[in-house]
């Protein structure tokens, strides 16, 4: 769960900190990679952001200097783009949560299965609608 904007004003909105927090969370990420190249990794929820922002790309390709460097995939790429949002502010549709996977575990996902749940009947539980999906582990 990365930094939350607050209430969307400059002085609420920490950006540095989301930015730190998403790139520690790459570089845990890496770390797992360079000792278990054989692990599938998935880095997922609130970040907070949206894709293309900074700590999403920072998290989704790692640091831009590093070589050689894995990129993760979204999966929320599989969901069309109307249904692409997991959150309401202010009657505009965000995707502010993320599931990533690193290449081994984005093979095991299964597109078809990707979806954002919208509806009333996911309101009680969260104040965002929840992303899944379905991984084909063997």
């Amino acid at each position: 769960h990365y930094r939350s904007k607050g209430t969307g004003m400059a002085e609420t909105d920490d950006k540095d900190k989301r930015m730190a927090e998403a790139q520690h969370t790459r570089a845990i990420a890496d770390a797992i990679a360079l000792a278990e190249p054989k692990t599938a990794i998935v880095i997922l929820g609130d970040f907070n952001d949206l894709p293309g922002s900074p700590p999403v790309n920072w998290t989704v390709q790692g640091d831009p200097k590093s070589k050689p460097k894995v990129g993760f995939f979204a999966s929320t790429d599989a969901i069309t783009e109307t249904d692409r949002y997991t959150f309401v502010y202010n009657g505009a549709k965000e995707l502010i949560d993320h599931q990533i996977a690193n290449p081994l575990m984005n093979q095991m996902l299964d597109g078809k299965a990707v979806v954002i749940r919208h509806g009333s009947d996911v309101g009680d539980a969260s104040d965002h609608f929840p992303l899944m999906a379905t991984y084909q582990i063997q």
